[in-house]
């Protein structure tokens, strides 16, 4: 499936802005998904864009150091 015209422009204009100043803040990962180690915490942030296009959402969590524990005891 290709992106809409206004999708390419909002994925370049994200990457262009917003990716190195995710990095100047202490983010590593690769576009869409970013994570920030910490020696209290690790904070997660993800992009999510519309099937449909025209809109995304920023999930963005935080996890203990040792990362995230699944309801079975083990470790995600």
């Amino acid at each position: 499936m290709t992106r809409s015209p206004y999708a390419e422009k909002m994925h370049k204009a994200l990457k262009q802005i917003v990716v190195p100043y995710l990095r100047e803040q202490g983010f590593k990962g690769t576009f869409p998904h970013f994570r920030r180690p910490t020696e209290t915490k690790i904070d997660l942030l993800s992009f999510q864009f519309r099937m449909q296009g025209g809109g995304f959402f920023i999930d963005f969590a935080s996890s203990t150091p040792d990362g995230i524990v699944d309801g079975s005891g083990k470790k995600a």
